[in-house]
């Protein structure tokens, strides 16, 4: 809901602070660019501490982020706090997949990674159908981020409460007589040639999907005259698609072979949907498009999260490294994003600049017509007596 509420509020927030899209645009954006960055402080974050100890430390930074936006009203002391919540975003996600990897066997991986991408859809779909009303509740944008802060302190002292004492197996001990650098997850992670194929698919995926979520509101406000909470109804359908694809990829990956029609058929579809959403006007049509692009981009993202849980010598430890790479290359694209999009608007308009933006999946798919699964090299593998240093 921290993560979130910027895009459904931009508007208002554009409004009562008196900056324009470039500045609102990077409210959005900054979290996922500094969440980039921490992907892979996560990734030895981890290996140091622990996945738990992670998503505590996670949890305390979200928190800053809306206690900084209750306090101030400064916008270079308010953008400093989406900085934060995009630590917290880079420390957490990477914590949940090594979580998911060091408590379910390889044969649950899938419908793990299903449940968990779902959960995540439920969330962002109740926080677009929520935020509008709460904030006419709260009477301003700043008192519903505060209490989206209340719930990350529960999140954090609930973790606190069920992790103490508990043994974390995602925790690397060092090995006597093992070159370190040997057994960092990323350095291992880097030598696996599929995890750059499908981070360069996700770089065109996260460009999509991001200038969407962030301003489609705003667009279907501002150019069909939707309500601010219809709009975000709207944009809360990617979210709710998201569930069905993310459970329909969970229950099909063990079924199917070719897992690289699991990669290349929800890139087509979304690429085609992706097209058709900035010129659709609002009905049945343009809520289609919506639904297409949400089922695809989470169950592509599910089938991608799995097939790097099943590489071959891939211990919790280094999938936090192949996910740091995996969605870290995307976050570094989109840093220039927001005032690219500002400025493109005041050449071509609101509706080409979003087709253009979309377009950006088509490095997404060459990169999937060139994927091909294969096997680290013997020299290039994680010394086998590492695997099992998980506490």
């Amino acid at each position: 809901m921290i993560i979130v509420t910027p895009s459904a509020l931009m508007t208002v927030i554009m409004k009562d602070m008196g900056i324009g899209y470039s500045e609102a645009g990077m409210m959005v954006y900054i979290t996922t660019i500094v969440m980039g960055i921490f992907l892979f402080v996560g990734s030895s974050s981890i290996n140091r501490m622990g996945a738990i100890r992670t998503l505590i430390i996670a949890m305390v930074f979200l928190t800053l982020d809306g206690v900084l936006s209750y306090v101030s009203h400064n916008y270079l002391l308010v953008l400093f706090g989406r900085v934060l919540s995009g630590v917290g975003n880079g420390l957490s996600i990477g914590a949940c997949s090594s979580l998911i990897a060091a408590w379910f066997d390889k044969k649950h991986h899938g419908i793990a990674n299903s449940i968990s991408s779902i959960t995540y859809s439920v969330s962002v779909a109740v926080a677009y159908a929520i935020i509008v009303p709460i904030y006419e509740l709260a009477g301003s944008w700043q008192n519903e981020m505060v209490l989206w802060s209340g719930l990350s302190i529960l999140c954090c002292v609930a973790l606190l409460i069920w992790g103490r004492g508990k043994a974390d197996k995602t925790v690397v001990v060092k090995v006597t007589g093992i070159d370190q650098a040997q057994t960092s997850s990323l350095r291992c992670a880097m030598k696996y040639r599929e995890v750059w194929y499908l981070a360069i698919a996700m770089a065109g995926f996260m460009w999509a999907i991001k200038c969407l979520i962030s301003y489609l509101p705003s667009y279907l406000s501002q150019s069909y005259g939707l309500s601010i909470a219809r709009a975000s109804s709207v944009t809360g359908i990617f979210s709710l698609a998201g569930i069905l694809g993310s459970m329909a990829a969970g229950l099909i990956y063990p079924t199917v072979r070719s897992k690289k029609m699991l990669l290349l058929v929800p890139i087509i579809v979304a690429l085609v949907v992706s097209l058709g959403i900035p010129v659709l006007l609002p009905g049945i049509l343009l809520y289609s498009c919506i639904f297409l692009f949400g089922f695809s981009h989470m169950s592509w993202s599910t089938v991608s999260s799995t097939l790097l849980m099943d590489l071959e010598g891939v211990t919790p430890g280094i999938l936090s490294g192949l996910m740091a790479i995996m969605l870290g290359l995307g976050t570094f694209f989109t840093v220039f994003a927001p005032f690219l999009f500002d400025k493109l608007i005041g050449i071509v308009g609101m509706q080409k600049t979003m087709l253009l933006f979309a377009s950006v999946l088509v490095v997404s798919l060459i990169s999937m017509l060139l994927y091909k699964a294969s096997r680290p090299s013997d020299k290039d593998r994680i010394p086998s007596n590492i695997d099992n240093t998980y506490l």
